[in-house]
């Protein structure tokens, strides 16, 4: 950071003086402004900010999310030297549209080529440039590509996750075999897209993560609260653990086994941060994502995206989490 802050320091500042000193005007394009923001103390933007404000040096700062409330996650100090200056880029609104956008990721331009290094002067490169092009055309008219643009389009609108579905075509051709054929829409074990509910992602917790959200979705309607923290859904934890174990006890399952080990906090608080990673638990009202360290862990809200008769039915679960999602 010193060093950064010393290459965008006037040379007024270093030289001390006025004369014969020129300084480069700097932009900085911040790609995934949410995720600097998320960081704690949010020590990069607030020395951009600070410099590009006071005009130590002529840079400037471009932040691109897709996040609408990103401003809000800002601290006070950064907040207050924000030029709050918004530009709304819109998703493309018509199906031809998306497709001239997708069309670039498929197509050989050769500026690309040139970047890459490859020499687009070799012989046959222009006759398998145009073979390319008529074959994607030719791939654009069949009706299984039409279904994946238009599932695409009509779902996301995201260009990226029409290209990810090419990932795997793309990367099976070789120099004896260039046949590229259209990704199956809904294909699992053909496809690198994103699942499309995050309910797929419960089979791979733990038991004491699913232990934990089960207890956080109880609480929508025990305490009738459509937020909850950790403290909040530890407390229910516990207090499932305790009564399980007192009903093994009466039956005598415990002595065989069959009681439910209760984790600790630190522990728990580990799982809680695993939940939140794999978007199961979202930032509730402004303040985004930040402070996930042990001193805002109890305190944050968070708003559980999974419903509680939603787990039974998306993971198979043991006995007794299978109760808690039964027993309210």
């Amino acid at each position: 950071m010193a060093s950064l802050l010393a290459l965008l320091s006037h040379p007024s500042e270093i030289m001390g003086t006025d004369e014969s000193v020129t300084s480069q005007s700097v932009i900085f394009v911040v790609d995934e402004f949410d995720m600097f923001a998320a960081h704690p103390r949010q020590t990069l933007l607030y020395n951009l900010f600070d410099i590009a404000q006071s005009r130590k040096a002529p840079i400037a700062v471009l932040g691109c999310t897709t996040r609408l409330d990103v401003v809000e996650m800002l601290e006070k100090r950064v907040k207050s030297r924000f030029s709050h200056r918004y530009v709304y880029l819109s998703l493309p609104r018509a199906l031809p549209a998306y497709w001239q956008i997708c069309r670039q990721g498929l197509m050989i331009d050769r500026t690309d080529v040139e970047r890459e290094g490859l020499d687009v002067s070799l012989e046959g490169y222009d006759d398998f440039h145009k073979y390319w092009t008529r074959k994607i055309e030719e791939l654009y008219k069949q009706r299984s590509f039409q279904n994946l643009l238009q599932y695409h389009f009509y779902t996301s609108k995201s260009t990226s996750s029409f290209l990810t579905e090419w990932i795997l075509p793309l990367s099976a051709l070789s120099e004896k075999d260039v046949t590229l054929s259209c990704p199956t829409t809904g294909s699992e074990a053909t496809c690198l897209a994103a699942p499309d509910s995050r309910l797929q992602v419960l089979s791979t917790l733990s038991e004491l993560d699913l232990g934990l959200l089960i207890a956080a979705a109880r609480l929508d309607i025990v305490a009738h609260t459509d937020t909850v923290n950790f403290a909040m859904a530890y407390d229910e934890y516990s207090s499932l653990v305790g009564r399980q174990r007192v009903q093994s006890a009466t039956s005598g399952m415990l002595a065989m086994g069959g009681g439910t080990r209760a984790w600790s906090r630190g522990v728990a608080g580990i799982a809680w941060e695993r939940l939140i990673s794999l978007g199961m638990l979202v930032p509730a009202g402004i303040g985004g994502s930040r402070a996930l360290g042990h001193g805002g862990l109890d305190g944050k809200m968070w708003k559980v995206e999974v419903m509680l008769e939603e787990i039974p039915a998306a993971v198979k679960l043991s006995n007794v989490l299978a109760k808690w999602c039964r027993e309210i």
